[in-house]
């Protein structure tokens, strides 16, 4: 998935509804739980918490998403990377 087309699609939202649609997403196949991170040079989205038990896995978690330059776009690939690795069966 590409960032121009990640940009394109979050054009059309606020960020007030995705927020929405990203908590319903989160309650509805992640037992509520979401992570948005804020950098001073982006954003990065992720359904689920990075392990940050001692000695867990956090820093590699969040090195590994990608960021965006806006929330929008974070939000609109977050849905998007998730929806798409999903078992065909969680669409009901």
């Amino acid at each position: 998935m590409t960032s121009a087309f990640v940009r394109t699609l979050a054009g059309g939202y606020d960020v007030q509804a995705l927020l929405a649609l990203v908590t319903t997403w989160a309650r509805q196949y992640h037992d509520g739980h979401c992570t948005i991170l804020a950098f001073t040079t982006g954003y990065k989205v992720t359904f689920g918490t990075p392990d940050i038990s001692p000695g867990g896995t956090a820093y590699a978690q969040v090195q590994a998403m990608p960021q965006f330059p806006t929330l929008k776009e974070a939000l609109v690939h977050a849905l998007l990377a998730d929806k798409w690795s999903m078992p065909a069966a969680a669409d009901n």
